[in-house]
């Protein structure tokens, strides 16, 4: 109440340097943080959460056709990955405090990216379909808002629910992007294919995300 008192007795001149700083700290944060908050964007739009599991429905008929899973089956392999993401978020945050967030979120990007690569080479064998899911949870944790919000949440303060939000308008872009224009890739080149295309996108995101990211202003 005193606070509000005070306000309405400053002289217009006072109010109006201190709107006018607020405004111009509010630019100055997003010239300052532009770069960490587009690495951001990049990651958590790239990572597990976002990218491969907005596409979970693409693979489901090919994989029907030629392996004869059931849709159970295949169900089952993104509740593995989310448990153990769930499990290891804890251990990942730690990480993050410990060694830096750029260098944990490059090294868990590229440790996901290298397991999608391997799925294109699956024969059949519904564990090794488990396992991979398995593997790229491992690294996949590292690759969502756990990493990537702490990143904004460090270079933005009064624009930070701004910031949060057009960090993670990305997974919003991938549920779009990947049933548009992955269904039809795949049908025309076939699942692996489309696996290649995930790894290539998540390579090209690592060096990128690297270079953007800091860890703090």
């Amino acid at each position: 109440m005193e606070l509000l008192d005070a306000w309405h007795k400053a002289p217009s001149m006072v109010k109006l340097m201190i709107t006018r700083e607020g405004v111009l700290s509010q630019q100055n944060e997003f010239k300052r943080g532009w770069a960490v908050l587009l690495g951001a964007f990049i990651g958590s739009g790239v990572g597990l959460a976002s990218m491969v599991y907005y596409s979970t429905g693409i693979w489901i008929r090919p994989w029907q056709e030629e392996f004869g899973w059931t849709r159970a089956e295949i169900g089952f392999q993104q509740s593995i990955s989310v448990m153990i993401m769930m499990l290891l978020a804890p251990l990942v945050g730690r990480l993050i405090d410990r060694f830096g967030l750029r260098r944990v979120a490059a090294l868990c990007l590229l440790g996901y990216g290298l397991f999608l690569a391997i799925f294109p080479f699956m024969s059949g064998a519904l564990l090794v379909l488990y396992a991979l899911s398995f593997g790229y949870a491992i690294f996949g944790v590292g690759t969502t808002g756990i990493a990537f919000t702490r990143a904004v949440n460090a270079f933005f303060i009064k624009n930070r629910g701004l910031a949060l939000g057009i960090c993670l308008t990305s997974t919003g872009v991938m549920a779009f992007a990947m049933p548009r224009y992955m269904t039809p890739y795949v049908a025309d080149h076939g699942w692996r294919a489309g696996f290649w295309v995930m790894f290539a996108i998540v390579m090209v995101s690592v060096p990128l995300v690297y270079l953007l990211l800091r860890d703090a202003p």
